[in-house]
């Protein structure tokens, strides 16, 4: 399944480069005006139309790929650009993956053309400035999973590569040999609990994975939502509106107690 929507993927890029390609000649040199066009072309092309393993059969090109999946570079890339090109023949693909993701992808998108990349922590509001449209929320609702994740206005900007599910993975095994006999239902018990095993057994109580970069930003922000206090309506709704939303509240939950207990 994940091969299948990376060909789609790729196969939806090839054809609106293809076909923004036979644009006007006369098209403008100002960034607005050539965004405005490009999506203009592309909306007669949609992710919809698009029939893997028959459409586009004769395009003869070359493209681009920049992801941040350094875990599949060497194992599962060269596997899905195989399988792609038992079909598309004519497509040269080329890759490149970094680890600081977060950050080059943002110098990079604006310096240099990428066919296909991982959209980078850009503003909504640019997606039209960086990237063509795969087709309206309600078209791509109804062949994609998290469709309105990447949209501005009615287009749909990206395809999700994957779904996330946000927790806790613990060892049952360390929490028995360290005393712990409840789940902490406070970051302080939860604190307890680490310093239990840090103290009874030899596991490393937490690992944070800081070391990538991304996820200071794009993981441990995101546990100040729903994570922190189970209330899907707190990071977009209520914080927003909130004289103090990284102070300390009476029951320790919100950005204050995700941030104390990386800091601890």
């Amino acid at each position: 399944m994940k091969l299948k929507k990376f060909l789609a993927l790729t196969m939806a890029t090839v054809l609106t480069m293809s076909f923004a390609g036979c644009g006007d000649d006369n098209t403008t040199a100002t960034t607005n005006q050539n965004v405005n066009n490009e999506n203009k072309v592309s909306a007669s092309l949609k992710y919809t139309d698009i029939v893997l393993g028959e459409t586009g059969k004769d395009i003869e090109a070359s493209i681009k790929v920049l992801s941040h999946r350094t875990d599949l570079e060497d194992t599962k890339f060269p596997e899905y650009i195989a399988s792609f090109n038992e079909m598309y023949p004519g497509i040269t693909v080329e890759y490149e993956t970094i680890t600081d993701y977060q950050e080059q992808a943002l110098l990079r998108i604006e310096q240099e053309d990428w066919d296909i990349m991982m959209i980078p922590a850009v503003n909504k509001s640019d997606l039209p400035t960086y990237f063509v449209p795969f087709g309206t929320l309600d078209e791509m609702d109804a062949e994609i999973r998290f469709a309105n994740t990447w949209m501005n206005g009615e287009n749909v900007y990206g395809v999700p590569s994957t779904g996330n599910a946000q927790g806790i993975v613990y060892n049952k095994a360390v929490f028995e040999a360290a005393g712990v006999t409840e789940l902490p239902k406070t970051p302080d018990e939860f604190m307890n609990a680490l310093k239990a095993v840090d103290e009874k057994t030899e596991a490393i109580p937490l690992y944070t994975n800081y070391a990538a970069g991304w996820t200071m930003g794009g993981q441990w922000d995101a546990y100040i939502g729903g994570s922190s206090n189970g209330d899907a309506a707190f990071l977009n709704q209520k914080m927003l509106h909130a004289q103090n939303p990284f102070g300390k509240e009476g029951d320790v939950t919100g950005p204050y107690a995700v941030y104390k207990i990386l800091y601890d």
